[in-house]
């Protein structure tokens, strides 16, 4: 549904699809996770809900081993993490924050053009408007790096 969850979950299908190509799924989504070959039972453009199986499960639901889980996350390559960013910027999250109920900051994370991911900030108006009236992940825009600072524009 909510736009990063709807992308993250493609993808993760995308994984999971390599190991297991018969992986059928179903549940609540966005047009991503359809395009991933999710069978929507629940559309879901505002809102991030997820189960994940391949089949329905003898038991009730219990938490799983959260540290074997994030053992695997842990080896999976990660993006370089960059201080300065110029250029193509890819939105992968975005926030914009307030002082006295009026928007006075934008923060964004986002790849670059080589794939290195880099955060950025707009107190532009305009930008901060768009991202408080659109889901704005998986748009781009671009980074200037100046005085220390990335500034983000559409």
């Amino acid at each position: 549904g909510e736009a990063s969850g709807d992308t993250l979950g493609a993808e993760l299908l995308e994984a999971l699809r390599a190991d297991q190509p018969d992986l059928e799924t179903f549940g609540a989504g966005g047009p991503k996770m359809k395009a991933a070959g999710v069978d929507l039972a629940i559309d879901l453009t505002k809102h991030a809900v997820g189960v994940y199986a391949s089949t329905a499960g003898a038991e009730p639901w219990a938490p799983g081993d959260d540290d074997a889980l994030q053992a695997v996350l842990d080896e999976r390559p990660r993006p370089e993490l960059v201080a300065e960013g110029d250029g193509r910027f890819l939105i992968e999250g975005h926030a914009v924050t307030y002082q006295g109920g009026e928007p006075s900051a934008a923060i964004l994370v986002g790849r670059l053009a080589g794939g290195e991911r880099c955060a950025a900030t707009s107190r532009d108006s305009v930008v901060m408007e768009r991202l408080i009236q659109e889901n704005c992940v998986a748009v781009h825009g671009t980074v200037t790096h100046s005085e220390g600072v990335n500034t983000f524009a559409f």
